[in-house]
């Protein structure tokens, strides 16, 4: 497999800021050898002037460190490849559906994701600077069109996650600079057959970047499919199966997570298909189904508010959301590839179902559950960037809710401004995963319409869907 090396040097577009959820410790950054330095071998961890220096350190990563995000361009990334309008869209809101066979059509967008790198904020903490580096192609729709924007910052964002195994809020801010820092100009090597594929397709309707004339005359021993490492950089294809990115990946040299594979879009046969939509537990017979997912856990309970005073307007634009707001949910992928998802119903009885207030509706990409007068919708048609908007203006409305003590049947109201303060941050924190778990659970494959199972668990209040 031949690989050809490009220089980049990124030109600033935006810049966007996010948080890490969790604690972190990333690699030792990789030396960068000064252009001026001598080509002749010297012992490791000496300086120029045989001065012994200190290792590289791993850098520590504590919770709710700032997270820059240089979103950046250059020609020499390979250009996502011509698609019609309808196959972009659908890529952008995670819905293509194409078959394994016909995977090197579905549309992807390369980009190359940096090392993260240390920096201060203007208050002097530490934080953390990734480049993200799209074709210059790219930047034109973002400026005509938001969704593609969006669209661009969370496969960045998703790019991170996979090199460095950090989790990320997508409560994003937009620091009014085009990027934080200095553009760091690096080396990465992409596989020939990537490079040469794009400057066939371009040559004699423009000009050609060095890296496509340098590979125009390797054609002939150019014959592996295209994979993808790296110097100091990650290119990831960004492909939006579902949303999600598919690997023409540029691997760094230290350990690198990698995304799991998407599950099959085969759905399963035999007894599931007979199986009724709608099974009821009996309360005396009650089942263990709170098994929260090693991925996405549950949302405790006894953390959720489960009764609120709303305004006649709070009501109506509570009728937007995914879901009202004292539900709470959550899913998971079973070892026989069946999804999970759990529902938390706080006032969910027996005679709200025997009555017929209590209906529920399965579609292919999408979960209604009407109960009395609330909605819960989980759909999954909706763009990343609707579904985004929609958690977090649930989020702000209950702490603001909270903030405002404006709770029926609160048992213990905050003693001080600090407590109802730390409720607001617990409450904007878990919209912080049930974002990430929407946006999993929109890249699965489709519900199994024909082989779902309802249980509905009146003790705990708990509806399971397993589809």
């Amino acid at each position: 497999m031949s690989f050809t090396p490009v220089t980049l040097t990124p030109t600033a577009g935006f810049c966007v800021k996010s948080t890490t959820l969790e604690h972190g410790l990333l690699p030792p950054p990789a030396p960068t050898p000064s252009p001026n330095a001598s080509t002749s071998p010297k012992p490791i961890g000496t300086s120029p002037g045989g001065l012994l220096e200190p290792a590289p350190q791993p850098i520590p990563v504590a919770k709710g460190m700032k997270v820059f995000v240089n979103i950046c361009y250059d020609k020499n990334v390979p250009p996502p490849p011509d698609a019609p309008e309808e196959v972009i869209q659908r890529a952008m809101k995670g819905t293509d559906e194409t078959d394994d066979k016909d995977a090197e059509d579905e549309w992807y967008v390369p980009v190359v994701v940096s090392e993260p790198r240390t920096d201060k904020d203007k208050a002097g903490k530490m934080s953390l600077v990734v480049d993200c580096v799209y074709h210059s192609e790219v930047r034109k729709r973002t400026l005509r069109d938001p969704e593609f924007k969006v669209f661009l910052v969370e496969l960045g964002l998703q790019r991170i996650e996979a090199q460095t195994g950090l989790t990320l809020s997508r409560h994003i801010g937009t620091p009014n600079i085009a990027s934080k820092g200095t553009l760091q100009q690096r080396t990465v090597r992409i596989p020939t057959a990537l490079l040469l594929k794009n400057a066939q397709n371009t040559t004699g309707a423009k000009e050609e970047t060095a890296a496509e004339r340098a590979v125009l005359g390797m054609a002939r021993d150019s014959t592996t499919r295209p994979t993808v490492e790296a110097l100091d950089a990650v290119v990831s294809g960004a492909k939006s199966d579902k949303g999600n990115a598919k690997e023409k990946q540029l691997e760094t040299s230290a350990t690198e997570k990698k995304a799991e594979p998407l599950p099959s879009q085969t759905k399963p046969k035999g007894p599931a298909a007979s199986r009724p939509l709608i099974e009821e537990i009996e309360p005396s017979k009650p089942k263990s189904i709170l098994k929260p997912s090693a991925t996405t856990p549950l949302v405790p309970a006894s953390q959720m508010f489960e009764t609120f005073h709303l305004t006649e307007k709070q009501k109506q634009k509570e009728n937007e959301f995914l879901v009202p707001l004292d539900v709470s949910w959550n899913w998971q992928k079973l070892e026989d590839s069946r999804i999970k998802v759990t529902i938390h119903i706080p006032d969910l009885t027996a005679s709200s179902i025997t009555s017929g207030d209590t209906f529920l509706d399965v579609e292919p990409r999408r979960i209604i559950v009407t109960h009395s007068s609330k909605t819960i919708d989980i759909d999954r048609t909706l763009s990343d960037a609707q579904l985004v908007l929609k958690i977090q203006e649930r989020a702000r409305m209950k702490a603001s809710i909270i903030s405002k003590a404006n709770l029926a049947n609160f048992a213990s109201p905050p003693a001080n401004p600090r407590e109802a303060e730390e409720r607001k941050e617990r409450i904007m924190a878990e919209s912080d995963k049930e974002v990430a778990r929407m946006l999993d659970l929109k890249r699965q494959r489709e519900f199994d319409v024909d082989g779902a199972k309802a249980e509905w668990n009146i003790i705990d209040s708990i509806l399971t869907i397993t589809l």
